[in-house]
């Protein structure tokens, strides 16, 4: 199986990849490891269960990861890139899109610069 890193490397991308799970951010500072992942200007995504999003049709657990646009005063703006749901743009508080990470056991997927994303682990 080829990582996603040995294959930005191998196309010669200068990016990187970095899967953050909410189990490893202390003392429950996901919104701290955010604001800090798009102050440096990464990429981020949230994984979550797409069954405890607010509004969802579906009762089934489902992983989904959607792109985070911003992040504002307790407020998040996401973008389904996949093309996958409908409306592919949700609006949402932060504690429900928290609430859907944590049921997913996932956390913040981030792309960028190798160096920004050493940063956001060192909160």
């Amino acid at each position: 199986m080829v990582s996603i890193n040995r294959l930005l490397s191998e196309i010669g991308a200068p990016i990187a990849f970095r899967h953050l799970p909410f189990r490893k951010i202390p003392f429950s500072m996901y919104d701290d490891a955010l604001e800090r992942a798009l102050g440096l200007g990464l990429v981020v995504g949230a994984g979550v269960d797409y069954a405890k999003m607010p509004n969802s049709q579906t009762r089934v657990r489902s992983q989904h990861v959607f792109r985070v646009v911003t992040f504002k005063s307790g407020s998040v703006h996401l973008f389904d890139d996949s093309g996958e749901c409908s409306p592919p743009e949700l609006n949402l508080g932060f504690e429900d899109l928290t609430k859907a990470i944590i049921a997913a056991g996932d956390g913040w997927w981030l792309i960028g610069e190798p160096a920004s994303l050493e940063q956001v682990g060192g909160l």
